[in-house]
């Protein structure tokens, strides 16, 4: 049953450092709070598909409406988490139409973390939260699907603690860090 409410709370929870968090779907008035979490998450270059390019304002908010749109239809599940009213991390499911319906029963599986709010927590409850809301909202989905950077040992720590198995490697699959490294994928059976 598709249940689409923006600025739903799904889930309040206590870092380990203490602090509330709050687990909810996004809503128009996070749009700047986006632009800046994402940009700053850019120029970190981190584990992520971004690698230094500035998102501008216009372009999160295509990305948000397109994001609405897709949960409206049932077809994602995007949660953010907040921390003192501060986005601190993203979560996203989205269903695969890249194959129209032949793949309509895999999710791909995506998630983001602030780099001050890493290792307290946060990224297994989002997840979980996520993978809990990808269920009810997303009908038929079957598989969950993610690729990660065979550098990044804390994400796929955590992936396998979720329950998710290694099903191929692309050798030297990203450009990262001014070298190549290996792109790992990844599944989980619903």
């Amino acid at each position: 049953m598709i249940n689409f409410i923006p600025g739903k709370i799904v889930k309040t929870f206590i870092t380990k450092t203490g602090k509330t968090a709050i687990i909810r779907y996004p809503e128009w008035t996070d749009l700047d709070q986006m632009v800046l979490f994402i940009n700053k998450l850019s120029l970190e270059d981190t584990f992520i598909t971004f690698s230094g390019e500035t998102i501008t304002h216009d372009g999160e908010m295509y990305y948000l409406t397109e994001m609405m749109k897709s949960m409206e239809l049932g077809n994602a599940v995007y949660l953010a988490c907040f921390v003192d009213e501060k986005l601190v991390g993203t979560a996203t499911v989205l269903r695969d139409l890249q194959s129209r319906k032949r793949s309509y029963h895999v999710g791909i599986f995506g998630i983001t973390i602030a780099k001050d709010f890493r290792e307290i927590g946060i990224g297994e409850t989002l997840s979980r939260s996520l993978i809990e809301e990808t269920k009810k909202q997303i009908p038929n989905i079957k598989i969950l699907t993610l690729n990660v950077f065979e550098p990044n040992t804390r994400a796929r720590s955590l992936y396998k603690k979720l329950g998710f198995t290694q099903y191929a490697l692309l050798p030297k699959g990203v450009y990262f860090k001014e070298d190549y490294v290996d792109e790992i994928k990844m599944f989980l059976p619903l």
